[in-house]
Parts: structure tokens; sequence; C-alpha cells
């Protein structure tokens, strides 16, 4: 009984060290730029100081983000960050998110995002231009600049 109640605290333990990415995708991306040298793990801290996803995951086939709250540092999805991702579908976005950078979104068409976290300040331009299946259906208080065609071809809101 000990040696299993060890196993499982261990097992515990690493499951809180490192990042588990179940997207085959997005996995590979991830190991490939915050992953340790084995090429088989990445730490959790590692993906926690990480303020600005840049266009690493642009145009590829990844389908989910779950693994986004790994990021608990992230403040900004930059320019074309999944711009190009239509089988992406998403439904939240991390709280601590300032801003959505230019294009970041554009052409995910499978986003299905109702809502945008309640401290974001800023749109930039195109960030979900063509995003068929965004259904936001208010934007938060603090938003304070949105820019030009940022929910062009969005038919799917409720603004």
């Amino acid at each position: 009984m000990r040696i299993n109640g060890r196993r499982m605290m261990m097992a515990r333990m690493l499951d809180d060290m490192y990042a588990r990415i179940d997207d085959a995708v997005a996995r590979e991306i991830i190991l490939k730029n915050w992953g340790e040298a084995d090429g088989k793990h990445v730490l959790v801290s590692k993906l926690a100081a990480v303020t600005t996803l840049r266009d690493k995951f642009k145009n590829t086939a990844i389908k989910n983000i779950d693994w986004l709250r790994y990021f608990s540092g992230l403040t900004s999805i930059g320019g074309g960050a999944f711009s190009g991702c239509t089988s992406l579908a998403l439904t939240s976005l991390p709280e601590g998110l300032i801003s959505i950078e230019a294009y970041a979104f554009n052409g995910c068409t499978s986003l299905v995002l109702t809502s945008l976290p309640s401290g974001l300040a800023w749109l930039g331009p195109h960030a979900f231009r063509g995003c068929t299946s965004l259904a936001l259906t208010s934007l938060p208080e603090g938003v304070t600049s949105i820019g030009e065609y940022t929910f062009f071809n969005c038919s799917n809101l409720a603004l």
C-alpha cells in the first residue's frame, strides 16, 4: 500500500511540474519552442512565464487549446498567432488577457467564443476577421480600442 501511495504522489507531482498537451500538433510546436532538452517534456513554469503568444501556431491544424491554461502569465495574443487555424474550436480565453493583436484569429472559422475576458482593453485590426462561428453577445466594458475590420465577416455575432 505504501509504495502505491508514493507512486500516486509522485505522479501528481509530475503532473504539476510538466504540462500535458493532448493535441498532437500543439504538443509538437510547444515542445519545439518551450520544451526541455529531452524533447519530450515542457515545464509548466516555463509556459507560465510566457506573456505573449506570437505566430508559432499560425496556419496549423490545432483543434483545441485547452493547454492554453498553462500560459497563466499570458497578457497578449500576438499578431497572427492562430490565423488560419480553421479547426480551432476555442470556447474561452484566459482572464489575464489585455490585448488581442492584428489578425490573431483571422479565418478561424470554428472559433465559438461567446464572451471575451473582462480585462481585455485592446482588439487589433482584423483580429477576428472571417470567424464565422464567433458568437459574441457583448464586449467587455474596459475595451478602449477596436481596430479596423476586427469583426469583418463574422456573421454569427449578436453584439
